[in-house]
């Protein structure tokens, strides 16, 4: 009896130690935001921090899967830009973005103005890597593409990617 005591038990030690640990979800992501800067009228301008020489610019969007967004990007003197995505549950997941390369179309960069003038066309794109989370993202990871398309005083900003959640 004690013999197959034993072995019961140690065979539902067996089962505890091998039981598969849950596994991190990966899942797609879209997501769309629209930014309003410079000199025509917003509801959230970006804002000039002089203290630590910061840029913070607001927006408002949506992604797939999650519903209404806001957004803040922190553009710092260092060069780096951080966006701060926060879901309507009050969730939020920090972005660290990386630009590579702007185009304009057609002859419009060939155009007086560009560069300093209000409302010269531009797409700008590269990638972005989540950094961080909280609530229901908390401890998220991922990384993709960002497209921004950017006119007048509007940035329209496109993300696919994907996240993973442990």
């Amino acid at each position: 009896m004690r013999r197959i005591s034993a072995l019961l038990l140690a065979f539902l030690l067996a089962l505890t130690l091998s039981a598969p640990a849950f596994a991190a979800t990966t899942i797609p992501v879209r997501a769309f935001v629209k930014e309003n800067f410079e000199r025509a009228p917003s509801d959230k301008p970006c804002e000039f921090n002089e203290a630590t020489e910061e840029v913070s610019c607001f927006g408002f969007g949506n992604a797939k899967r999650y519903g209404p967004l806001t957004s803040v990007i922190v553009f710092s003197s260092t060069g780096e830009s951080v966006r701060t995505l926060t879901l309507r549950d009050g969730s939020t997941v920090d972005l660290v973005e990386f630009y590579d390369n702007f185009k304009t179309p057609g002859r419009s960069g060939q155009a007086p103005g560009i560069f300093h003038s209000f409302g010269n066309p531009g797409v700008l794109t590269g990638t972005f890597e989540v950094i961080g989370g909280t609530g229901a993202l908390e401890g998220a990871s991922g990384s993709g593409t960002i497209k921004h398309v950017i006119a007048g005083n509007t940035r329209q900003i496109f993300f696919t990617g994907t996240i993973t959640l442990p």
